[in-house]
């Protein structure tokens, strides 16, 4: 499924106090996601990160906002919950 995505471009790096803001994507675990991400390596202050990136026609964009977003905190484990 296309979920609705607020994208920036990903040569605009933005920082936070805690440091470089990471892609939504990176973490997401929505089972039906259809939108262009791919998982790309990129060099971000001389440093190789893995990040997954809003991929069409070769440009790379940053998920900032996504409708479809299920992070880490939303997906159930299983053995701790009753």
């Amino acid at each position: 499924m296309d979920y609705e995505c607020n994208i920036v471009p990903f040569d605009k790096i933005m920082l936070s106090p805690a440091g470089i803001y990471m892609p939504l994507c990176n973490d997401c675990h929505t089972p039906d996601c259809s939108n262009p991400i791919r998982e790309q390596l990129v060099s971000i202050m001389g440093k190789n990160v893995k990040m997954r990136l809003w991929t069409v026609n070769n440009q790379a964009r940053m998920v900032v906002f996504c409708k479809g977003y299920v992070g880490d905190k939303d997906v159930s484990l299983g053995s701790d919950e009753k």
